[in-house]
């Protein structure tokens, strides 16, 4: 490759990288937002008044993995004092909390059939490996940056969550057309549930379509943008 076209991509990688340390700035204060506008609630509701169970130690883990998620993420892509073997670690300790956040929000989904989804998700995790770009090397030395890496089981776990999701959507509308549609009578509370949980559905098959056409169509500087900012 012509050394021209080398500088090129790298100056092409950190113009991209500017762009992706500025959504996940963004996203973490919307996180934080959320979190302070919510926390009167949670500490009445949770901290104060739930009694220890699973479904405590489930919404613990999805409320504040996402907030680890989130700032490794950060320190990954504006670290620039990380050594190569540092930079694919902590990599790997990123990748390991963002897909343990989202199998966990998807126990809470679906908390009666999820064995099966939870192991398969576990095993998966455990199985990623990650391989460095190639000019990884050459990205670290000039401007001291992380590298981005990939990881063929996680690049599975977006399949297989774009299928589960697809299922749970569907089974979803289809539970709310009976109780919305053929019931008008039903309450206000089971139309917000309904609601609620289809429009999260929703969101989580759409960024996990749109995540999983990034990492197969677009530069690898976007892999796991959509999965750190909105999981």
């Amino acid at each position: 490759m012509p050394h021209s076209a080398s500088t090129e991509e790298l100056v092409t990688y950190m113009v991209e990288l500017r762009v992706i340390i500025f959504i996940e700035c963004a996203s973490l204060a919307l996180l934080v937002y959320d979190y302070l506008l919510t926390s009167g609630q949670e500490i009445g509701l949770v901290w104060r008044d739930s009694p220890w169970n699973l479904g405590r130690v489930l919404f613990f883990l999805t409320r504040y993995l996402g907030f680890v998620g989130a700032f490794l993420s950060l320190y990954v892509d504006t670290a620039r004092s990380l050594t190569l073997p540092g930079c694919a670690k902590l990599t790997q300790v990123t990748v390991f909390v963002i897909m343990g956040e989202m199998f966990v929000a998807e126990v809470i989904l679906t908390l009666r059939s999820c064995t099966a989804l939870v192991a398969t998700g576990i095993w998966q995790v455990t199985r990623i490996h990650l391989s460095q770009n190639d000019q990884g090397e050459v990205l670290h030395a000039t401007f001291r940056v992380c590298p981005p890496y990939y990881g063929s089981a996680s690049s599975l776990g977006f399949i297989i969550l774009v299928a589960y999701e697809s299922v749970i959507f569907s089974l979803t509308a289809v539970q709310a057309w009976g109780s919305l549609w053929r019931q008008p009578e039903s309450s206000i509370l089971v139309r917000v549930f309904f609601t609620d949980g289809l429009c999260t559905n929703f969101s989580i098959l759409s960024f996990c379509i749109a995540n999983a056409i990034i990492r197969y169509r677009h530069s690898s500087v976007y892999v796991n943008l959509l999965t750190s900012s909105v999981f």
